[in-house]
């Protein structure tokens, strides 16, 4: 399996790292995050609410400051009314519309960003090391438009290297108990 390492510099650039299943660096990317569009912890929470998953917390408080958190907010569904069709017994019925980008949308969005810069260099079974927000990202259900990343990849998620190569590495000798 080749590994895919992200890590984050002050919210303002991601390191990307794939390592080959031989161990070797063959992908490289520095990618700038500048603005809303690329808020990493933004795009994250905005994916995950689209979903249908509760926001997340910590210490008590939302991850995110309280502009973004009401932001998002404001992209939740909303209920509005619209004329039935004439064989509705109730004379009126809801249609939910949702604003803002659609979760088709989104998950798009975190592909392009986290994805597609190293796209090319992935191998069958991608072991995915995230950073920060990223680890509450869905990586499995990210799409290029026409298939979800786990169609064309085996996707597992490390929380460290140090994980990994505790888990890969070579076995220690187990020590025998001699009575």
């Amino acid at each position: 399996a080749c590994v895919v390492v992200y890590s984050q510099l002050a919210g303002k650039i991601l390191h990307v790292w794939v390592l080959s299943s031989k161990g070797e660096l063959v992908a490289f990317e520095s990618i700038p995050l500048d603005g809303a569009a690329n808020s990493i912890t933004r795009l994250v929470e905005t994916t995950r609410r689209s979903i249908g998953v509760d926001a997340r917390h910590a210490g008590g408080r939302s991850v995110l400051s309280p502009e973004d958190d009401s932001a998002i907010e404001d992209l939740s569904l909303d209920e509005e009314p619209e004329p039935a069709p004439d064989d509705d017994a109730r004379g009126v019925y809801r249609q939910i519309k949702k604003k803002g980008p659609s979760l088709e949308q989104l998950l798009r969005q975190c592909h392009d960003l986290l994805i597609a810069p190293v796209a090319a260099h992935l191998e069958e079974r991608v072991i995915i090391v995230p950073d920060q927000q990223l680890f509450a990202l869905p990586f499995a259900a990210l799409s290029n438009g026409t298939s979800y990343l786990v169609e064309r990849h085996t996707i597992s998620v490390s929380p460290s290297i140090g994980m990994l190569i505790e888990l890969h590495g070579p076995r220690a000798p187990k020590m025998k108990l001699e009575r």
